[in-house]
């Protein structure tokens, strides 16, 4: 059996032992682990380590999916509040009345949050192809209509 780390035995134990009974209480202080959940040999203490790692990778990952998520929505939404902005600008110092604005604002909004597929120009990387790759990712595309 391992002994508790207050235990006068501690300093006794193998250095393994010493390590991982250390290791275990240093993972659970930066993770939401318990230290009332101890093995009783170097298997399970070594088990526990393993298990509370692979708890804090997990929950790291869970993290930076939601922050890459939040933060290409709010890239969405200030790309389209740029739009509008634009568009705004646009119709005032032309002098566009109110009414047409308004149905233009509406129109463009609309537009904006519809899913229309993507044609070749809409995607800039496409432009990088050779003529050839070119040639037949055109020809790819067109024989679903042909």
């Amino acid at each position: 059996d391992l002994p508790a780390v207050n235990s006068p035995s501690y300093g006794e134990s193998d250095i393994l032992d010493q390590y991982l009974i250390s290791l275990q209480w240093s993972v659970t202080q930066m993770v939401c682990g318990s230290m009332h959940v101890f093995g009783v040999n170097t298997a399970e203490t070594a088990f526990t380590c393993f298990s509370l790692i692979c708890g804090v990778f997990f929950f790291g990952s869970v993290v930076s999916t939601f922050s890459s998520t939040t933060l290409e929505l709010r890239m969405r939404k200030q790309e389209h509040t740029a739009q509008m902005a634009k568009l705004e600008r646009y119709l005032q110092q032309n002098d566009v009345s109110f009414d047409l604005t308004r149905r233009i604002k509406q129109r463009t909004k609309a537009q904006m949050r519809s899913r229309k597929p993507l044609i070749k120009k809409d995607v800039d990387a496409l432009s990088m192809l050779s003529l050839k790759l070119s040639s037949e990712l055109d020809w790819e595309v067109s024989k679903k209509h042909l």
